[in-house]
């Protein structure tokens, strides 16, 4: 991110959360928009995804550089069909 951005993410939780937060949806609708493709799931279908995102305000020399660290499951959880396991 450039500077005046991470400065104001460094300092402003709320804003980095929210940022979290659309980035965490994103790759969601990713992994849901490739299982109703790949599966061909009717809409009403539930799909779950899992991840663990946690921020981080500083690098390796402690200086200001906010950023995050996400762990995502690599497919899908999809409820309501027999025998479903994870893609």
């Amino acid at each position: 991110m450039p500077p005046p951005v991470r400065y104001i993410l460094a300092y402003h939780a709320d804003l980095l959360a929210a940022v979290t937060s659309i980035f965490v949806r994103t790759v969601f609708a990713h992994l849901h928009r490739v299982a109703r493709q790949e599966l061909v799931l009717a809409n009403g279908a539930r799909i779950e995804a899992g991840a663990i995102c946690v921020p981080q305000r500083f690098n390796s020399a402690l200086g200001l550089s906010p950023h995050l660290h996400a762990i995502v499951a690599d497919g899908v959880w999809v409820q309501g069909k027999p025998g479903a396991a994870p893609l």
